[in-house]
């Protein structure tokens, strides 16, 4: 609570999704950020993220 005012679930967690989305940007490479720029909170972040690892993965195996 702040100065008796009850927080909703978005605002409590704001913080924690800039801090996740800080880390994710300080351990990725450049060309990758252009892709997440967009992006709000660290979930949708981390799925974009994680499509395209495995978009990769399938690209590797089928050309194998």
């Amino acid at each position: 609570m702040v100065f008796g005012k009850r927080l909703n679930r978005n605002q409590q967690r704001r913080p924690m999704d800039k801090t996740a989305i800080a880390y994710l940007y300080l351990s990725l490479p450049e060309d990758h950020l252009l892709h997440i720029s967009k992006y709000k909170t660290a979930k949708a972040v981390r799925n974009v993220l994680k499509i395209r690892h495995v978009g990769v993965n399938c690209l590797q195996q089928a050309k194998q």
